[in-house]
């Protein structure tokens, strides 16, 4: 079917019949509606093709006949859509008015990706999208293209400020204790001991991150939360050593903090030290042997974790292959071994999650069984048409983690035992000392509902290769 151009205009199929009046008369009424029906329970590819495969000897009705009622509905709703396209980089304004005049996401997306966003999507703004009809992958094309844009609006990367004459919108007023080099949401600049540089900033979040010139090469990093038309001040100071170098100044980071890993290129947050109740969840009638009994533990150090699974792109640019059997730069990388995904953390100054460390950034303050509603978090058996998604499509956890659930399977670096929880040390357990089998947690696409808990644990020979499995990072970022 070549000619279908646009599945997701199915959503106005009541509006666009009466304009294939002709056609729709020759139709069996009680088939059309029928079929309207479903809109509330099927995806709109699902709607197009429950249609094309209906059973027509049933209902006297040919194929060629649905065939020109598909096709003359496309046309109508494609002809609706190619008028009054913005030409520039697009508003928040522009996409919630397209999205109100009955433009489907899919051609929204398709002029994001072409004209860019003139805008950075927070969660407000995101509220405002979906309320306006926009959907998940509607959402990510706008996160897609203000990556690629760099931070800021019109495709441009925010311009340094300085002196007194700069604009009063947002900013930074950035001085350091050390000479040294300072990034604010990527933009790099050198600074120099007492000295004062004002940077544009960001409403909301900005990542400022700094590495000393003398001595030893410290790091220091911090997120620092600006409101409009507010002008907030950053001092950068390291720590003195008896030498006279310098070391990171280290202070504890918030959970949720996030950070680039500039060896890898992807996000990683920040997960503080605290206690959490291991194991199956209280309520939970669902639960295996293996998930018994539900202990506490108490992760004693904090780590960083990589807000999604490890996609495609960065697996490529790291190891040089793509092993997937489902190809897709932003799909997460499947049929890798737990050796190959041990080297890809290693390589970027990583490793494997524990068990425990996987567990507690899953549940990230929760003792439910899941962190919300399953629909919502994660690509299972039932929404996932039995394929990978593109990595940070569903909501987050409330640690901005994406796909603890489903999607695909995650490698940890535990061995697998099933009695271990009944012999576990209640501080950062590690798992077994040896074993036949890795643990994997999350569950998959494949998987039903029963196997996407947080609590559900499964494992794999090590050298085994599925196409539901993959794997996210964690560690110190260097």
């Amino acid at each position: 079917m070549a000619e279908r151009r646009d599945p997701a205009c199915w959503i106005d199929v009541s509006l666009t019949f009466r304009r294939c009046h002709n056609v729709y008369r020759r139709l069996d009424v009680a088939l059309v509606k029928a079929v309207m029906a479903m809109q509330e329970d099927l995806d709109k590819e699902q709607r197009v093709m429950t249609f094309l495969n209906h059973d027509c000897t049933a209902t006297k009705v040919k194929n060629d006949v649905l065939v020109a009622v598909l096709l003359c509905i496309f046309s109508v709703t494609a002809a609706s859509q190619t008028t009054d396209a913005p030409t520039h980089p697009l508003t928040l304004a522009d996409i919630v008015g397209l999205l109100r005049g009955s433009v489907n996401t899919r051609r929204v997306r398709t002029l994001i990706q072409e004209q860019g966003v003139s805008f950075v999507i927070d969660s407000q703004i995101e509220k405002q999208i979906r309320a306006a009809g926009g959907d998940d992958s509607l959402l990510l094309a706008i996160k897609e293209i203000s990556r690629k844009q760099g931070p800021g609006t019109n495709q441009q990367a925010p311009k340094l400020k300085t002196g007194t004459n700069a604009e009063q919108i947002a900013s930074l007023v950035v001085g350091a204790s050390d000479d040294c080099t300072v990034s604010v949401n990527g933009t790099s600049f050198d600074i120099k001991a007492g000295e004062t540089k004002k940077v544009a900033a960001e409403v909301g979040e900005n990542l400022v991150e700094a590495v000393s010139k003398k001595g030893e090469a410290a790091s220091w990093h911090k997120v620092v939360q600006v409101s409009s038309s507010e002008q907030k001040a950053v001092f950068i100071e390291f720590q003195m050593l008896a030498d006279n170098t310098t070391t990171t100044m280290r202070t504890e980071a918030a959970t949720g903090t996030i950070k680039v890993n500039p060896k890898d290129g992807q996000i990683y947050v920040w997960i503080a030290p605290g206690s959490f109740q291991m194991g199956c969840s209280p309520g939970d009638n669902e639960c295996s042997d293996n998930e018994k009994p539900s202990h506490a533990v108490t992760i004693s150090r904090g780590f960083w974790i990589a807000q999604t699974l490890v996609p495609q792109a960065a697996y490529t640019r790291v190891r040089g292959n793509n092993p997937s059997q489902s190809q897709g730069e932003r799909l997460p990388v499947d049929r890798v071994k737990w050796d190959d995904a041990s080297s890809y953390c290693a390589a970027v100054g990583l490793r494997l999650p524990s068990e425990a460390e996987w567990e507690y950034a899953a549940r990230a303050g929760s003792g439910a069984s899941r962190y919300g509603d399953l629909d919502a978090i994660a690509w299972y058996s039932r929404n996932s048409g039995y394929k990978t998604h593109d990595v940070g499509l569903k909501q987050e956890n409330a640690w901005k983690l994406y796909d603890p659930l489903g999607n695909v399977w995650e490698w940890t670096n535990d061995w697998y035992d099933a009695i271990y929880y009944s012999q576990s040390p209640s501080q950062d357990p590690r798992g077994p000392k040896s074993g036949e089998y890795r643990v994997v947690r999350g569950g998959s696409f494949e998987y039903d509902a029963r196997g996407v808990r947080v609590s559900y644990r499964s494992a794999y020979i090590p050298s085994s290769a599925f196409r539901d499995v993959g794997f996210r990072c964690a560690g110190e970022v260097p």
